[in-house]
Parts: structure tokens; sequence; C-alpha cells
């Protein structure tokens, strides 16, 4: 941004020009400067809140689904493990089944 000059700045630097009675039209420009300024500051602001909001629900959809997809895995995982106790139960079950009919 380009630095204002004195000429530009809207607040009078003495106590004189301050005390000093304005006209009207002096008065109306000084609303209207700051009407404008702070309708620019409120459209920033409605910008970056407008980018976060459109952040939210992205960043938990995406997260939603990291999670969702986590817990299929653990689930797997559980499943699998399950299975395997299972599985290893039978193979001691019919070993020791086999071996007793063998002698």
């Amino acid at each position: 941004m380009a630095k204002k000059s004195n000429k530009e700045k809207t607040a009078p630097q003495t106590k004189a020009e301050r005390n000093k009675p304005k006209s009207k039209s002096a008065k109306k420009e000084e609303q209207k400067l700051y009407k404008q300024k702070k309708a620019e500051k409120n459209n920033n602001k409605n910008k970056y809140y407008l980018k976060i909001n459109l952040l939210i629900p992205l960043l938990t959809n995406v997260f939603g689904r990291l999670h969702d997809i986590h817990n299929k895995f653990n689930f797997d995982i559980t499943e699998l493990q399950k299975k395997k106790t299972e599985v290893i139960r039978g193979l001691n079950m019919n070993t020791s089944a086999f071996c007793f009919f063998l002698f």
C-alpha cells in the first residue's frame, strides 16, 4: 500500500483545526469517507469468514472419511485376529485328534 500524504489524512493535526466549525458539506464528506472505510473493513472480514466457512465442511468431510477408513481398518484387523485364533484352535484340535487316533 502507498503511504498517505498529509493532504489525504482526514483527521486535523492541531487543536485549533479540530475545534474549528465545519461546514455541512465537509461533515457529509467525512461521514461518507468513514462509511466507505467501515464497509471496506467489513467486506474484508466477510471474505475471510467466507473462506473459513467454505473450508470447514471440506475438512470435516475429509477427516470424517479418514475416521471411517480408520475404523474400518481396525474392524478388519480384529476380525482377522478372531479368524486366526479360530483357525489355530481348529488346527490344534485336528492335530491332537489325529495324533490321538494314531496312537
